[in-house]
């Protein structure tokens, strides 16, 4: 690949769903993150996904669950508010990912009552 030539996207998801206690739970973030990236066809980076439990001492007021991952592509995140139903998802990737392959991982782990999901192109 020339300079210049590099191209890559993020895709973004507002996830609503019922289901506070998935999003509360750090073995499932940490489950759907790893089927999240490896769902799409991309590659984690070994021992790169991290995730934190809330509240910590920083935020006690906040609770939910955030989890990264590096990936050979570039990296993956989320953010969990159970309060209010709703969790944050992101996917950046230098290599090309469906969006509906996207969306459909969300669904079968969330079951969201509103899924409303954006792609960027960067370069």
């Amino acid at each position: 690949m020339g300079h210049g030539e590099l191209k890559g996207w993020l895709l973004t998801a507002n996830c609503y769903t019922k289901e506070t206690q998935l999003l509360q739970d750090s073995n499932y973030i940490k489950h759907f993150m790893r089927n999240l990236v490896l769902g799409v066809g991309l590659k984690p980076v070994k021992d790169t996904l991290i995730v934190a439990t809330f509240p910590v001492p920083e935020a006690q007021n906040q609770v939910g669950v955030s989890a990264t991952i590096i990936l050979v592509e570039s990296h993956a995140g989320i953010h969990t508010w159970p309060e209010l139903e709703y969790a944050r998802i992101e996917l950046s990737s230098c290599a090309s990912v469906h969006k509906k392959d996207f969306e459909n991982i969300i669904r079968a782990f969330f079951v969201p009552y509103k899924l409303e999901t954006t792609v960027f192109e960067w370069v």
